[in-house]
């Protein structure tokens, strides 16, 4: 009786093994699955909530000449103390590109002070080309969250 009692008790906890990492799995593809779409809710969030400061970022560059030339260099801009709490450094890049002006802001920076991603606006309204950097920043995605502005 006490062999049967223990082969008993050893297959209720390889059961309850079981049940854990089913649970597990389970709650990690819940994860995987759900990851991305709420990702994208909460930078659609953020771009909103913040909207108008943006925009106000692309209108004191145009009224301030911040943005010229057509040379296709990167130009990194300081902005006034008011917006500078919009990035995390307090700076935004500016790339002219024949008519189309970029802006890029920057929402997220890395353990090593790189920017990882951030909204970029677009003068012309269409998607930055995939695989298009700035500052070290790659734009793979073709996400527009506002008319002129996209997120990479």
């Amino acid at each position: 009786m006490k062999a049967i009692d223990n082969v008993q008790k050893n297959m209720s906890g390889q059961s309850s093994l079981l049940k854990s990492l089913l649970g597990f799995v389970v709650i990690t593809l819940v994860f995987i699955f759900l990851y991305s779409p709420l990702n994208l809710l909460l930078v659609n969030v953020e771009f909103n909530v913040k909207r108008n400061q943006y925009n106000n970022v692309v209108q004191w560059m145009k009224e301030n000449k911040k943005i010229q030339g057509q040379d296709e260099k990167i130009e990194v801009v300081r902005l006034p103390n008011e917006l500078q709490s919009l990035t995390p450094f307090g700076q935004v890049f500016v790339l002219q590109n024949y008519e189309t002006t970029n802006i890029f802001i920057p929402h997220r920076s890395g353990f090593f002070r790189e920017f990882t991603s951030g909204f970029w606006y677009r003068s012309d309204n269409t998607f930055p080309p995939l695989g298009t950097t700035i500052n070290q920043v790659q734009c793979n995605s073709n996400i527009q969250i506002a008319p002129y502005w996209f997120y990479c």
